[in-house]
């Protein structure tokens, strides 16, 4: 799963990947920090990580959040990302930005 980042908006490409979350984000070199400050859905953590809440990621999925085993899928990853430390206190999954 992996949260797209752009000026315009956040997208969510192949979400039915749940083995491998991150955060791509798109912009000119340089403009990563004002491309996050568009969006007020995302919380930036350390300069190598950004935050996003839960309902964010099931919003983005569409359709496929009504699905049981999409959502099957997406708490099995929330679990695994909270037993490593990236679930934060608020419900936001901590994603590594490449």
């Amino acid at each position: 799963m992996i949260l797209h980042v752009t000026a315009q908006g956040l997208t969510l490409k192949d979400p039915g990947n749940f083995n491998a979350y991150k955060v791509q984000i798109d912009g000119p070199e340089g403009s990563k920090e004002e491309v996050i400050g568009l969006h007020p859905q995302l919380r930036r953590i350390d300069p190598g990580h950004v935050a996003v809440a839960r309902e964010t990621l099931e919003r983005l999925a569409g359709g496929l959040a009504s699905d049981r085993e999409w959502v099957s899928g997406f708490a099995g990853m929330v679990a695994y990302a909270r037993s490593r430390g990236w679930v934060t206190e608020a419900e936001e999954i901590v994603g590594h930005i490449e």
